[in-house]
């Protein structure tokens, strides 16, 4: 019998893509109104506060309009033509989920919290400080 050994925890990447790149066919679909967030489906509210949201899926993203994203020594901005895609992935056991939330951070600045967990229970959690669009 072979085993294999899964340590890591899933991997996350991004990146800036045009809203006709949606996935979701219906137009209206791609028209985000302010800071929202979407699973692929439709867009809704980002807001401060609300309880963490979960994703439970094997290829998970998540997409952002609205705001201007710290991430690392990246400072992202797309524009009201663009979103921020986030994937995550799993080269072992694969990904269980991911979840997200906007919290407010130091100084009183927002912070958008994401952890994501392979089906082992390796997890990776990062925090990325947010501007909204209606602030910028």
């Amino acid at each position: 019998l072979a085993f294999a050994v899964d340590a890591a925890a899933p991997d996350i990447t991004w990146e800036v893509v045009d809203l006709d790149d949606f996935p979701n066919e219906r137009r209206r679909a791609r028209k985000p109104k302010g800071l929202s967030w979407s699973g692929g489906a439709s867009w809704k509210p980002l807001e401060e506060g609300a309880e963490p949201l979960v994703i439970r899926t094997d290829t998970p993203q998540l997409l952002l309009h609205g705001g201007e994203f710290q991430i690392g020594d990246s400072k992202v901005s797309p524009n009201k033509d663009q979103m921020l895609r986030v994937r995550f992935a799993d080269k072992g056991a694969g990904v269980d989920h991911l979840t997200f939330q906007l919290r407010s951070g130091e100084g009183g600045k927002k912070v958008l919290q994401i952890e994501t967990a392979d089906l082992v229970g390796n997890s990776r959690k990062v925090e990325w400080a947010l501007t909204s669009a209606a602030a910028r």
